[in-house]
């Protein structure tokens, strides 16, 4: 019979568990060995950990902050995702940084990125106002072009804005993949779900398993 791939999803997110399980996915339990650790958006990443003010826009929670680290360390060679707010941690524990208050990208709606590998444009959903700023050691895959102000937590810090938004980024170092859009929305575009798991397929050949293939197995 086929076993279905086990996600841990980390905090409580009921649409991010319902996107994998509609994706043919199992759910773990901490307590199980998952194929897949899910990081879930929420409030931002504690500048702290980058080695910079709080800017003023900026709102944190450290115990998750400090819970979810050491879930990362836990977890330090397993496949690891994160979405959004997790997508940022993931960067920043992979060694990268954030721009701590960008425009643009605040409002429930959707935007265009493109994958910098096969030029594809991929519709998107977009509800964040910080956005990731990756480490050398790293790959970018897909960018976008909606914000043009970009804030760091202090006003003297020394970094060029970029050209672009950075949107979703891949760290073999630490076998994650950060991804800034939210393809678990309700409302989100099936192609921008679609690239999500293709991802996930790509970089470490997970595939959901419906019911019919269990059944037929």
């Amino acid at each position: 019979m086929s076993v279905k791939p086990k996600v841990l999803v980390i905090g409580y997110d009921p649409d991010t568990a319902y996107m994998f399980k509609q994706q043919g996915w199992d759910l773990a339990t901490s307590k199980e060995e998952p194929d897949l650790v899910c990081f879930t958006g929420g409030e931002d990443v504690n500048p702290k950990l980058y080695n910079e003010e709080e800017h003023y826009s900026s709102y944190v929670n450290e115990e998750r902050d400090a819970l979810e680290q050491k879930v990362f360390e836990k977890y330090e060679r397993y496949p690891k995702v994160g979405i959004c707010r997790g997508g940022q941690l993931l960067n920043v524990l992979s060694g990268g940084e954030m721009w701590q208050n960008v425009n643009k990208h605040g409002l429930a709606g959707t935007h265009t990125m493109v994958d910098l590998i096969t030029g594809e444009m991929i519709e998107v959903t977009s509800t964040h106002h910080q956005m990731m700023i990756p480490h050398k050691d790293c790959e970018v895959l897909a960018i976008a072009w909606e914000a043009n102000k970009f804030e760091a937590g202090h006003p003297n810090t020394n970094r060029e804005s970029p050209p672009h938004d950075t949107e979703v980024v891949w760290y073999r170092s630490t076998n994650s993949l950060c991804f800034q859009p939210h393809p678990e929305y309700d409302y989100a575009p099936e192609d921008c779900t679609n690239y999500f798991f293709g991802l996930i397929q790509t970089f470490w050949n997970l595939k959901g398993v419906t019911k019919k293939e269990v059944e037929a197995a």
